[in-house]
């Protein structure tokens, strides 16, 4: 999922990237990317996982040198570390975190039309075991 596939959130991103003085490094900021890694984050380790992990995706691309390349190896890198995260039902297994897909309809919040997730059994310790929560702008799993 692109930024400009959300109206509000590509208009966010370059508001916020002038804002943080990064308007020149607008075509280095691969939205898609940063959300893919908070949904698995969110997913498959936690729901606060997900800004988290964004913050250190792009902390650690920062300090390789940024650019695009430097995004992907570090979203490469933390989607890995959460495929291979212990969950309920092993490592990686369908347990893991809150649910997936989410609350939202067609295309609402919770993804491609998603009512309800699938989680909630099998949720980490000390985990909410509510489903359909769904991740920032998540793609219904």
């Amino acid at each position: 999922m692109s930024s400009e596939s959300i109206p509000d959130l590509a208009e966010w991103t370059s508001a916020l990237l002038a804002e943080l003085g990064l308007a020149d490094a607008a075509a280095d900021c691969r939205v898609d990317l940063l959300l893919a890694a908070a949904r698995d984050a969110a997913h498959r380790v936690t729901r606060p996982a997900a800004p988290v992990t964004t913050f250190l995706v792009g902390y650690a691309a920062a300090r390789a040198g940024g650019g695009v390349e430097a995004v992907e190896r570090a979203v490469g890198t933390a989607q890995q570390l959460a495929a291979r995260w212990p969950t309920a039902d092993g490592p990686g297994g369908e347990g893991s975190g809150v649910g997936e897909g989410g609350r939202g309809g067609a295309d609402g919040p919770g993804g491609e039309g998603s009512e309800g997730g699938r989680g909630g059994e099998g949720s980490r310790a000390g985990e909410s075991s509510r489903g359909g929560e769904g991740g920032p702008g998540g793609e219904g799993g």
